[in-house]
């Protein structure tokens, strides 16, 4: 491997990435690597904004070459209204309530999703003169590893280039302290609306679990209260009148 393209989300994600590339670049003379800002999935317009921002400081403070979008300079959100937000609506329509299918239809999602950034990824590596091409996407633990592998693979195989794929999942404790260490913007969902939903639900979710625990808690702290006043009550209508202690 000499040029390498690596597909980026963002900039918390390609710290580890990157870095691990700058190391073992330095026992492969001539090997090369560029990064690409290839995320038409990332919304509001507003978040786009702010992550492509981050990464870009980010970047240019590393000297890491940049492409953005499809076309090495813009993004395509319209492609991925017409590759991806049809099947997503579909499901969401299909599969109201229904957990298990829930989970199938965000795999089908997600699926669709890698294949159009690693489409137009593969395709600006053929374009700009690269031999491979690589994603940080596995550097989560919520990105589903398997499809991402499959997808990448057949994406660098429709254009005559290389796909190396890697886990990066075991440096994830390390981007994240990194990335806080850098003061760097962490968002806290993946990216698409459909996404943002998923997470606010769980969010939603987990609070209400807390606050049940805590009610239960308060609950039999009130009950133990009340059972420990009745014995005590309990205690001193048996003391004969004028009791006193030893």
């Amino acid at each position: 491997m000499r040029n390498l393209l690596l597909h980026a989300c963002c900039a918390p994600c390609a710290v580890m990435p990157a870095t691990l590339f700058r190391q073992r670049e330095a026992h492969s003379p001539g090997a090369s690597m560029a990064l690409a800002f290839i995320n038409p999935n990332i919304q509001p317009r507003d978040e786009h904004r702010l992550r492509r921002e981050v990464f870009a400081a980010w970047a240019a403070q590393e000297g890491h070459r940049v492409l953005e979008g499809h076309d090495g300079s813009q993004e395509d959100f319209a492609s991925w209204e017409k590759a991806v937000a049809p099947v997503a609506e579909a499901a969401l329509a299909a599969n109201a309530n229904n957990q298990t299918a829930d989970e199938r239809a965000r795999e089908n999602r997600c699926r669709l999703c890698y294949r159009l950034r690693f489409e137009q990824l593969a395709a600006a590596a053929a374009r700009e003169g690269f031999d491979a091409i690589a994603t940080t996407l596995t550097i989560s633990p919520y990105q589903l590893a398997d499809v991402i592998e499959q997808e990448l693979v057949a994406a660098a195989m429709r254009h005559g280039v290389t796909a190396c794929f890697e886990d990066y999942r075991p440096w994830y404790a390390q981007s994240v302290s990194a990335s806080r260490e850098l003061g760097m913007y962490r968002q806290n969902y993946c990216g698409c609306r459909y996404s943002k939903a998923e997470a606010d639900k769980a969010r939603a979710a987990r609070k209400a679990a807390r606050a049940q625990e805590r009610e239960k808690k308060r609950a039999l702290k009130q009950e133990q209260g009340q059972e420990q006043e009745q014995g005590q009550t309990a205690l001193s209508e048996t003391r004969p009148s004028g009791w006193m202690p030893c």
